[in-house]
Order: C-alpha cells, then sequence, then structure tokens
C-alpha cells in the first residue's frame, strides 16, 4: 500500500567499486524472495564487473573479435613458415590485450594487473641475482611473495563477501606464489616478460581456475599451430556451452529458496526447510565453480590451450578422501605440491598429518569467504580425512556403496552449510534443525520449491550424478552443429 523505502544491498563504501552497477545498488524493500532474486542480479553484475563470461557483451561480441584476431596472427606460421615465431608471439599478445581490458573494467581488475605486474618485475630480478647474489635472490622473491599477500589482504577488502569467489583474486594469488617459487626452482622463467605476465592474468581461467603451472603452458603458447584445430574449437564450444548452461541455469534458481531459508529465525525454520537449502547450496555451490571451470577449459581450447580439469563428479565419491580429490582438483594438487600439504593424499598417519591437513583446508577456505565458520569448515573437513587416514576409512570401505555414497553426501552437507551460515551460531542452529533438536513443527519446504527450483533441482540432480550413455549423447551433435556451422 504504501512505496516500501529503499535499502543497500552493500554499504555505499563498497557499492562505489562497481561503477557499472551502482545504479541498481539501490533496491525496493519488498518480500523476501523477490528481493533475493533482486539480489542474486546484483551479485551477477558485481561478478560482471570482473570478468562477465555470460554476458552478452562477452559472448557476441569480444570473444569472436579476439578469436578473429587470434587465429589471424596464429595463421601467419601456417602461410609463411619463416614468420612462424611471429605467429606464436603475436598470439600471446593478442590473448594478454584481451585479458588487460577484461580486468581494466574494474578498480580489483587494476590491482590484480598491479600485483602481477609487480611480480613478474621481482621474479626478474631474483632470477638475474639467482646465479650471483644468493641471497639478494631470495630477498626479492620473499618481497614478491609479500606483495601478493599485501594484494590479497587489500582485495579481501575491497570486493564483498559473496562474490569474493569468483572475482579472480585467488587465482591470481595461487598461480603468483607458484610462480615464484617455481622461478625459485628453476622452473620457470622471466626470460619473456610478456608470456609470465600472461600466465598471471590469462583471462579463462580468473573467475575460478582451474589453476595452472607455467611450464605446462608456456610448451603450448610455443606450438600453438599444432594446437587450433576445428576439432579443438567443436570441444572448446560445447565445453563453454555447458558452463553457461550450469552458471546461468541452475545457481542463481536455487540461490532462490537458499537465501530465503537461511534468513529465517530458528522458531520458523523446519526440518525440510533447512534440508532443502542444505541440498540447494551444495548443487549450487557445485555448478557455480565447475561452470565456470567448463567454460574456463572450453575458452582455452579454442584458444589452443589445454587446461586440466578441476571436477570430477565429487558427489559419487565413497569416501571424503576421494571426494577432495575431486572437488576444484588443481587448488588441492597446489597446495600439496608448493606448500607440502597433503590434503586428500594416501600419507601415513603421523602427528605432523592432522595440522597439515587442517593448515590447507583453512587455506582453501579463503578461497571461499573467511571468518570463524571458514575455521570450523576447515576443522571439521581435516578431521574426517584425518579419522580415515587412521582407521576410518578401511572401516568404510567395507560398507556396501550405496552407504558410502551416503557417508560422504552427509558428511559434505554438513560442512557446506557450516560454510554457509553468517556465523558459527547460525550454523549451529541449522544443523539443530536438521537434526530434529529444535525448529518448527511445520513442513515449510513446499512454499520454496516453485517450478523453476524443481525444474533446476532435477536437472543439477541429474548432471552431478553419474553420466548416462543415452543422455551424453548430445555431446557428438553439438560437436556437429558447431563443425558445420563454421564450416
Amino acid at each position: 500500500r504504501d512505496v516500501a523505502p529503499e535499502r543497500h544491498i552493500f554499504p555505499p563504501k563498497r557499492a562505489r567499486i562497481f561503477p557499472v552497477i551502482e545504479r541498481r545498488v539501490l533496491v525496493p524493500a519488498g518480500p523476501t524472495l523477490a528481493w533475493h532474486r533482486e539480489r542474486m542480479i546484483i551479485v551477477t553484475g558485481v561478478l560482471r564487473t570482473q570478468v562477465h563470461f555470460d554476458d552478452p557483451i562477452f559472448l557476441l561480441a569480444f570473444l569472436p573479435v579476439l578469436l578473429a584476431v587470434y587465429y589471424s596472427v596464429s595463421a601467419v606460421e601456417g602461410l609463411q613458415s619463416r614468420r612462424g615465431a611471429f605467429g606464436a608471439k603475436g598470439a600471446t599478445i593478442v590473448l594478454l590485450v584481451g585479458s588487460v581490458w577484461l580486468l581494466a573494467q574494474s578498480r580489483i581488475g587494476w590491482l590484480l594487473l598491479g600485483s602481477a605486474f609487480v611480480t613478474t618485475l621481482l621474479a626478474a630480478i631474483g632470477e638475474q641475482l639467482r646465479s650471483t647474489h644468493a641471497v639478494a635472490s631470495r630477498c626479492a622473491l620473499a618481497l614478491a611473495m609479500t606483495a601478493t599477500v599485501v594484494m590479497f589482504a587489500i582485495a579481501r577488502t575491497m570486493v564483498p563477501a559473496g562474490v569474493f569467489e569468483l572475482a579472480g583474486v585467488s587465482v591470481v594469488a595461487c598461480q603468483e606464489l607458484a610462480f615464484i617459487l617455481d622461478v625459485h626452482a628453476g622452473r620457470a622463467s622471466t626470460a619473456n616478460p610478456v608470456t609470465a605476465w600472461l600466465y598471471l592474468v590469462q583471462f579463462p581461467v580468473l573467475p575460478a581456475g582451474p589453476l595452472i603451472r607455467f611450464q605446462d603452458i608456456d610448451r603450448r603458447w610455443r606450438n600453438l599451430s599444432d594446437a587450433i584445430s576445428l576439432g579443438a574449437f567443436t570441444y572448446g564450444m560445447r565445453r563453454l556451452i555447458t558452463g553457461l548452461i550450469k552458471v546461468i541455469g541452475i545457481p542463481a534458481t536455487l540461490a532462490v529458496p537458499v537465501d530465503a531459508i537461511y534468513r529465517l529465525p530458528a522458531s520458523r525454520l523446519s526440518i525440510d526447510a533447512a534440508w532443502l537449502a542444505a541440498v540447494c547450496f551444495s548443487l549450487q555451490l557445485y555448478f557455480l565453480f565447475s561452470g565456470y571451470a567448463d567454460m574456463a577449459i572450453g575458452i582455452g581450447r579454442m584458444l589452443g590451450l589445454r587446461y586440466p580439469e578441476n571436477f570430477h563428479r565429487p558427489y559419487l565419491a565413497d569416501s571424503m578422501r576421494e571426494f577432495w580429490r575431486r572437488w576444484h582438483v588443481t587448488s588441492i594438487t597446489w597446495l600439496r605440491d608448493y606448500f607440502a600439504f597433503p590434503m586428500a593424499g594416501r600419507d601415513a598417519p603421523t602427528l605432523r598429518l592432522l595440522p597439515s591437513i587442517l593448515t590447507g583446508f583453512a587455506l582453501l577456505g579463503f578461497w571461499y569467504g573467511g571468518g570463524w565458520t571458514v575455521a570450523l569448515w576447515a576443522a571439521y573437513s581435516s578431521a574426517f580425512l584425518a579419522f580415515e587416514a587412521v582407521g576410518l576409512g578401511a572401516r568404510i570401505s567395507s560398507w556396501p556403496t550405496p552407504l558410502r555414497h551416503l557417508y560422504v553426501l552427509i558428511v559434505a552437507l554438513v560442512g557446506w552449510v557450516i560454510l554457509r551460515a553468517d556465523s558459527v551460531a547460525a550454523a549451529g542452529t541449522v544443523l539443530q534443525v536438521m537434526a530434529g533438536v529444535k525448529g518448527s513443527p511445520q513442513l515449510t519446504a513446499v512454499r520454496y520449491l516453485t517450478p523453476q527450483v524443481w525444474l533446476a533441482l532435477i536437472v543439477a540432480i541429474v548432471g552431478a550424478g553419474p553420466l548416462i550413455p543415452w543422455l551424453s549423447r548430445w555431446r557428438v551433435s553439438v560437436d556437429a552443429l558447431t563443425a558445420a556451422t563454421v564450416m
């Protein structure tokens, strides 16, 4: 009846960080579900100021132009063999220019570009001094690592909670640290500063990975003519379409009931609604991160680059160790290879194992957010890995397969509840309601199961489950249609 007052989704100081969507930061206060739909649109808008893979401007303008110029420059090697070196170098410059342009659309992007430049510069100084002044070389590399940590801390204050995970900060920070350590070990070089800088800021992997090694990607840039083909393009297009379906169709829809349910007081939260929110959030998180990984792999293949897989259907695992070997694979291996945190490995149980796993999960938690809930989630997740290492895993292996899968699903869902909650107390409240200890006696989940949510849930459960052969045949059709369209 009356016009509702406007309210800020984010504080005014943070709203000014994203000038592209500043006009949309003020939204009218309305019903809970409508407010959360608008909030998801705004959050998506915040992400689009960074790397907007689902933006029509990116898909229909930026990417086609970039690919056309990229392929034209790369084709020089096939047309004139004497200018082959120019083709590979020119292609890397085109990709670097495109990545810089995308990052330059926001202030946080300028911070990442500056951090990557400082890392490249200090790594080059450390590399030059390595043979003559070992101490000075180590100081330069240590300063580079310190600059990366400072960049990460500054970015945490600039980016609102809830969008930090996909802002590219974690990917750039991880690859900067990996590059510095690889330079120190002699596995990477700054002899070509263009490729070094491009490795740190290449746009396909920025939102959510996968994390890559400099030595792996450097070989690809030197042999682009062999990797660029119609088959690679059609495969990349299919992965891009798959990622778009995952990111656009599922996470935003499932976020509506999740956000609405988590805002309820304990007296109004029912057991079925709490379980619905837990299931929806677990699928939302998986499809959001795996969708961006699919898009990165697809765009990379179209560019002649092979990025590693980042997710291997983790909800089909039959132990938590296997789950974490399937979830965010490159970040788990990054922690293992560069910081000696075993995480989901098969290390023998020792006194050092639990602290190492706990520290590794704490670092991984910085990717998803911060606060005491992350610390609790890290302790919870590392505890189950430690339990499986000291004997629980052997007992679980003797259980029937459906029971092992159920164990993994329950443990993972409880962990995501802790990570999603606004506070430790809120996490405890939701878990108590899920256990039936407290909450509303009425069943209220049906209020949130709109046709759109039902459809997203069904598609998400099928998509996260076993690969059905007759459903997977569409991939061949997409490849054939893409090839026919290009020809």
